[in-house]
């Protein structure tokens, strides 16, 4: 089972008001996450959602994971190995507090069992994680916010863990392997009642994350076979799965923005954002959707009515993979990641609003995706080997315009 002290990377979105109109890595608001960055380590950092602003909660020599604001963003709980136990060859993880301004640490939990995967209630009075103390394997508990009165919630034969307070906090989803694959479950988040299996599927579904109106689940899965995670959203009775991205890489733990218009996750060891419904491709008059699905066999580029959803087309209707559409500013035509060239390399591509003319415009050694138009249509961003690249929209003069250590990617011009 997928507890923390294998997972590499968890987001999750604080409060955001707001928002500036930057696409979905627009607006204000803080995210926490874990990185290794140091030396290894993993550690609790903030940042921006538009990756500014990054600063490290809690500087330790331990290693800190899985962090959970609280409902007031005034405090972050998490899990961390800090503590050693004479005679333990390894350290523990316990559940620990702090300010999000990095002051007022506190322990909550004191046994010598893990304590892992922690998450506040919507009222702020309680937190749920899992823990090995009673068993061999992981169940799901929930106690009061400092720490008294733990109540065990869960008792079953598999690893119970990632548990997610339902928005009005009557219902805990979380995951577990009590049917021999990792499922989405729910249950009652007072006595661990009335369970359901949400997901019921051959795949591993996991990183059950509610929308704020209670109405979705957003989670992971490998169910379409290609061997990669990609982030879904199904409704809350665990009916009408859709699959909201089409990453190259694992796509895991998605985590909602509080108006529920946003969803991060993490993919190969980096932050993403997306709107919620899984595009970034409005017409620029607000009448029509571009977007990916595989409902044909193949990731494909659609259009459909914003309104209702009717009128869809197929855009692309190619055997290739392609994906990433962008809407020029006339909204005359789309730009879009394909490899429809076979030489195995994404490339981006033009075609007219209705499909017509697709026009190849990247001849990159490396993968070319996802598009970003200039304002005036004169120029298109786009992500290349983790470095932004801006050409003319003809394709011509393409230019590197970053060149650091780390992953740059997504680039989306401000209107």
């Amino acid at each position: 089972m997928r507890t923390a002290l294998s997972v590499l990377l968890i987001v999750v979105l604080a409060a955001c008001k707001n928002d500036l109109p930057t696409g979905p890595a627009g607006g204000t608001g803080r995210l926490a996450f874990s990185t290794n960055r140091n030396f290894g380590e993993w550690d609790i950092y903030l940042m921006n959602p538009n990756g500014t602003g990054v600063a490290q909660l809690d500087p330790s020599l331990a290693n800190d994971l899985w962090p959970s604001w609280s409902p007031d963003g005034q405090r972050i709980v998490y899990q961390s190995d800090r503590i050693f136990v004479a005679g333990d060859t390894t350290p523990d993880y316990n559940l620990f507090v702090i300010n999000a301004d990095g002051t007022g640490l506190t322990r909550l939990t004191t046994d010598t069992a893990n304590e892992i995967q922690p998450v506040w209630s919507p009222d702020g009075t309680k937190i749920a994680f899992a823990t090995d103390r009673d068993a061999e394997d992981y169940e799901i508990y929930v106690m009061n916010a400092d720490g008294t009165n733990p109540l065990r919630l869960t008792n079953s034969l598999g690893a119970d863990g990632q548990p997610a307070w339902s928005p009005d906090g009557s219902k805990i989803a979380f995951v577990s392997v009590r049917d021999g694959n990792e499922e989405v479950y729910v249950m009652s988040a007072a006595d661990g009642s009335g369970l359901v299996n949400l997901t019921a599927n051959a795949a591993t579904d996991f990183g059950p994350a509610w929308s704020p109106d209670g109405k979705k689940l957003a989670f992971s899965s490998d169910r379409t076979g290609s061997g990669d995670f990609q982030i879904w959203v199904m409704n809350a009775d665990g009916t009408s799965p859709l699959r909201l991205t089409t990453s190259s890489h694992p796509a895991e733990f998605p985590s909602w923005s509080p108006d529920g218009s946003k969803i991060a996750y993490d993919a190969d060891g980096h932050i993403f954002i997306m709107y919620a419904d899984g595009s970034h491709a409005w017409s620029p008059d607000g009448s029509k959707i571009a977007f990916v699905s595989v409902r044909d066999g193949n990731e494909e580029v659609y259009v459909m009515s914003a309104a209702d959803g009717s009128g869809l087309v197929n855009l692309t209707a190619n055997a290739a993979t392609d994906f990433g559409p962008a809407w020029s500013p006339d909204g005359k035509k789309l730009a879009f990641s394909s490899d429809r060239t076979g030489s195995g390399d994404f490339q981006i591509w033009v075609m007219n609003a209705d499909g017509t003319s697709p026009l190849r415009l990247t001849t990159s050694s490396h993968p070319a995706e996802f598009p970003s138009w200039s304002p005036d249509g004169s120029k298109i961003a786009y992500d290349a080997d983790g470095h932004i690249f801006i050409m003319y929209a003809d394709g011509s003069q393409p230019t590197q315009v970053t060149n650091k250590f780390y992953s740059d990617v997504l680039p989306r011009w401000r209107p």
